[in-house]
């Protein structure tokens, strides 16, 4: 594994370049992405990572994508992690989306998608992924879908 997110509240992680910046971001008001947040990026690949009890935020526990483009999420563990809207991670206005191989673990979400919630996206691929113990007041604890389309869930 690369990196261990723990603990974080909210914009702590986020992409610059080509790399994730560790370290307090204070450039996001909205308090979105516990442990990475990641917005206006193509072609990037998430490889390999860990991301324990992040939140304290409104969307994506672990992390919140907005407006990308063409993203890998691969071989990544979820857990413990909480917000209000995916608790593991929330997807935003995203199109090309693979989230592969990864194991989501007692994520939380107070409204929708304890494990993953997915926004206004189009082309986001689910494939081999392992949910468990994923819970929200909501909706599906493990994956929602919200008005999206061409979702796969395999």
């Amino acid at each position: 594994m690369k990196k261990i997110f723990f603990f974080s509240r909210g914009v702590y992680s986020y992409w610059k370049s080509n790399e994730i910046v560790k370290g307090k971001n204070n450039f996001n008001n909205e308090k979105r992405g516990g442990g990475l947040f990641i917005v206006n990026k193509k072609n990037k690949i998430i490889n390999n990572e860990i991301f324990i009890m992040n939140g304290l935020v409104k969307d994506g526990g672990g992390i919140y994508f907005n407006n990308c483009k063409n993203v890998i999420v691969k071989d990544c563990i979820f857990f413990l992690n909480f917000a209000k809207w995916g608790g593991g991670m929330y997807l935003e206005k995203c199109s090309g989306v693979v989230i592969e191989n990864c194991i989501f673990v007692l994520n939380f979400a107070r409204r929708d998608g304890g494990g993953i919630s997915v926004s206004y996206c189009e082309n986001v691929t689910l494939l081999r992924n392992k949910f468990w113990l994923n819970f929200s007041f909501r909706s599906n604890s493990n994956v929602d879908i919200f008005n999206s389309n061409n979702v796969i869930n395999k």
